[in-house]
């Protein structure tokens, strides 16, 4: 098969990638790079343009998602495991409507508290070295992973401000979603959300390594204390990175 068209279940041994290897250190400086300059030309935009912006990255994401499920379908590779269900897939469609409903405080806190975070989280511990870098499915998930970040970095650097109070009704949600998830990777030999095992390269594998499947005890404590550093060290980020001072619901 070509190489381009490697899955991570196709992809021969020897060809992927590293953890913070020389190339994934170039991917995640190039995001960071991108961040910054588009998160300055967001603050600086008009009304009009900052909804262009929005509505770019939103019809990127539904596009990338396009790309995976063609690629995967018309390669005979497609798998029960490629069903958009996987949080940060969830998020493609919530960066919709939250572009859709675009005064939703609830909808930007849960960008913000929640899909920003799975998306960094994967980007720097991407499920994904076995791939060739420049594969298509590699490339869609490193494209993928910083459009859902940079969507709330647009925001944060426009005004918003998170207040997290308003991430409650996210996290009922998240975690009633993850109930019937459950039960579907048990059926279908999947593991969406992390939830069935903690994965490979990542925080998670590290908590199930020691404690095993206690593991999932640990992820709400993770959680809150990834989410009260991001709350405490957005203020300040945004005042030097963007030089906001407005400060907004």
């Amino acid at each position: 098969m070509n190489s381009l068209l490697y899955t991570t279940e196709s992809a021969p041994d020897g060809v992927g990638f590293s953890l913070f290897s020389p190339v994934h250190l170039l991917i995640l400086s190039i995001c960071i790079l991108l961040f910054f300059l588009l998160g300055r030309i967001y603050a600086g935009a008009s009304d009009e343009k900052r909804r262009r912006m929005l509505v770019v990255i939103s019809v990127l994401l539904l596009l990338d998602e396009v790309v995976k499920q063609v690629l995967l379908l018309s390669t005979g590779q497609w798998e029960w495991q490629y069903l958009p269900l996987h949080l940060c897939s969830v998020d493609i469609f919530i960066t919709l409507i939250a572009t859709i409903f675009p005064d939703n405080k609830y909808l930007k806190e849960y960008l913000f508290g929640i899909s920003m975070p799975a998306a960094m989280m994967a980007e720097l511990f991407p499920s994904w070295t076995a791939l060739p870098p420049y594969s298509v499915m590699a490339l869609h998930s490193f494209s993928v992973h910083f459009l859902l970040a940079l969507y709330p970095i647009l925001l944060l650097s426009a005004g918003f401000r998170p207040r997290g109070r308003n991430l409650l009704p996210s996290v009922v949600c998240v975690a009633v979603y993850m109930i019937p998830i459950y039960f579907f990777n048990k059926r279908f030999d999947t593991n969406f959300m992390f939830i069935n095992g903690g994965g490979e390269g990542n925080p998670l594998s590290f908590v199930e390594n020691i404690v095993g499947p206690l593991y999932l005890l640990f992820i709400p404590f993770m959680v809150a204390l990834y989410l009260s550093i991001q709350y405490k060290i957005t203020k300040v980020l945004q005042n030097r990175a963007f030089g906001v001072v407005e400060s907004y619901s």
